[in-house]
């Protein structure tokens, strides 16, 4: 569950006409994503702290520091992650507008016991995230209203001081919906 600054860089790859695997490696570059923070997440408190969330993997840091790709980290079920993060995810968020919404689509890939690669996890999730961020967007040359109309620009600018670009992008999604997309855009101004 990357920050939102991973996805307004993501997002406006993305509508820019790059295809996902170039928008995700850039996104990635962007934002210094390797080693262990492809593995950690962060969260934000009711009391306005941030949690840290992380996944075990095989070989534990060891493993991260000698690779710097996310393929061939295999995840571990040592200390039974996957049921702490629904946990806290539920704790934090399960009063949300649109927990119902997403976790709908998270339950099943932390579930899986069958998704041991970190690629595949992270990819699972992912692919919930943008397919409840975008919903039937599409963007291209002649759709993207997020760059020239000075209503969505302005909204978006409201919406983007809520945000915390440093926190995952589940915390705004959880808040704010599909209202998040207008401010990824102005995030990205500064990225």
């Amino acid at each position: 569950m990357a920050s939102a600054q991973w996805y307004a860089v993501w997002l406006k790859s993305i509508s820019n006409g790059m295809n996902e695997i170039d928008a995700i490696q850039r996104a990635n570059r962007v934002n210094g994503i390797e080693r262990k923070e492809l593995v950690r997440c962060r969260i934000m408190t009711g009391k306005g702290e941030s949690l840290l969330l992380s996944m075990a993997v095989e070989g534990g840091s060891r493993k991260l520091r000698e690779i710097n790709k996310e393929q061939g980290l295999s995840l571990s079920a040592h200390g039974n992650w996957r049921k702490n993060h629904l946990g806290a995810l539920e704790a934090l968020y399960g009063k949300t507008p649109f927990y119902e919404h997403i976790m709908s689509g998270l339950f099943p890939v932390f579930k899986n016991q069958d998704l041991t690669a970190l690629s595949s996890f992270n990819s699972g999730i992912h692919k919930v995230l943008s397919e409840f961020l975008l919903g039937d967007f599409y963007f291209n040359e002649k759709n993207n209203p997020f760059s020239e109309n000075v209503v969505l620009m302005e909204r978006g600018k409201e919406i983007a001081k809520r945000i915390n670009p440093k926190i995952s992008i589940i915390d705004s999604l959880m808040h704010l919906g599909r209202e998040s997309l207008p401010a990824l855009f102005q995030l990205n101004l500064s990225v």
